[in-house]
C-alpha cells in the first residue's frame, strides 16, 4: 500500500464549510458567493481533491462491511479479538456518523 498523500487528518470543519487539516493547512477554502470550493493545485491539495471524490464510493463500501462485520463483531465478545473488533465497529460507524453530518 502506498502512503497517503493528503493533508493529515482529522480534519475540521470551518463555520463557512472551509476544511483545515490537523497540521493546520486549509484544505479547501468554500466560497458561498459563487458555490465553489477552491484548492491549490499543489500535489497535496490533488490528493485531497482524490480523497474528498473518493469519499462517496468509501462511504458506501464502509456501510457494506459494517453490515457484515457489526454482527460478526457482537458475536465474538469473549474472544480476544473482540475488543478490536467492536473498537474498529465504532471508528467505523463514528466515521460515517461524521460523513452524514450527524456529529462535527
Amino acid at each position: 500500500m502506498s502512503e497517503n498523500k493528503w493533508t493529515p487528518g482529522p480534519w475540521t470543519k470551518g463555520r463557512y464549510g472551509d476544511l483545515t487539516g490537523s497540521n493546520g493547512k486549509k484544505v479547501c477554502v468554500y466560497d458561498a458567493g459563487i458555490g465553489l470550493a477552491m484548492c491549490d493545485p499543489a500535489a497535496e491539495d490533488r490528493a485531497n481533491a482524490a480523497l474528498i471524490a473518493a469519499a462517496p464510493a468509501m462511504a458506501e463500501a464502509l456501510e457494506a462491511l459494517l453490515k457484515w462485520v457489526a454482527p460478526i463483531a457482537g458475536d465474538n465478545r469473549d474472544d480476544d479479538a473482540s475488543e478490536n473488533e467492536l473498537k474498529t465497529v465504532q471508528m467505523a460507524e463514528a466515521a460515517l456518523s461524521l460523513a452524514r453530518g450527524e456529529t462535527e
